[in-house]
């Protein structure tokens, strides 16, 4: 069963456990699931993920030293002069006699040994500047006030500046539909 299946298993099962048949065995007989899965499902809203064994690479092992000296150089290298996961294979295919692996478990070594080193791991920033006086931000929210003779919901709209120094520029309180006016014209 994959995960997002499980995942909608459980719901049904926390479902029926809370508003329906209300005991574990209940639940167990009426969704044809184990009782130890409903006292999971119970426990948390989420399954746990499938643990897997690591495994020793038997076949990559002549060469995990080479692969391991190639990807330290790349750090040196320029970003487009680095190795490929296919150009190190056909290197190890001349290099390494010992190692018989195919290429797809190099590919995945690599991968994993790349996540390791830290390679790949750019943040991203994309810079905001705008010209002072010329842009603002508003945010926007809804509260009730309670106004004779009903009660109104209102948009409260605090406006900021760019960098006016202040907190707040102006605050201005508006009944819904107008809201809608007043942001075409900030």
């Amino acid at each position: 069963m994959d995960w997002r299946a499980k995942v909608e298993l459980y719901e049904q099962i926390r479902r029926e456990y809370e508003f329906g048949a209300g005991t574990i065995v209940g639940v167990a007989r009426k969704l044809g699931v184990h009782r130890r899965m409903v006292r999971e499902a119970v426990r948390s809203a989420t399954p746990a993920r499938r643990k897997k064994t690591e495994r020793p690479h038997v076949k990559i092992a002549p060469a995990a030293s080479f692969i391991d000296a190639v990807l330290e150089a790349d750090r040196k290298a320029p970003r487009k002069q680095r190795h490929t996961a296919k150009r190190i294979w056909e290197r190890i295919r001349l290099e390494v006699p010992g190692c018989t692996a195919a290429e797809r478990t190099l590919r995945h070594y690599v991968e994993q040994r790349k996540q390791v080193l830290g390679f790949g791991r750019r943040e991203t920033f994309v810079p905001q500047s705008y010209e002072w006086g010329v842009e603002a931000q508003v945010d926007w929210y809804e509260a009730y006030a309670d106004l004779h003779p009903s009660d109104e919901d209102l948009s409260p709209g605090p406006r900021f500046s760019m960098a006016s120094g202040s907190s707040c520029r102006f605050s201005r309180c508006v009944r819904w539909p107008a809201a809608r006016l007043i942001i075409g014209r900030i």
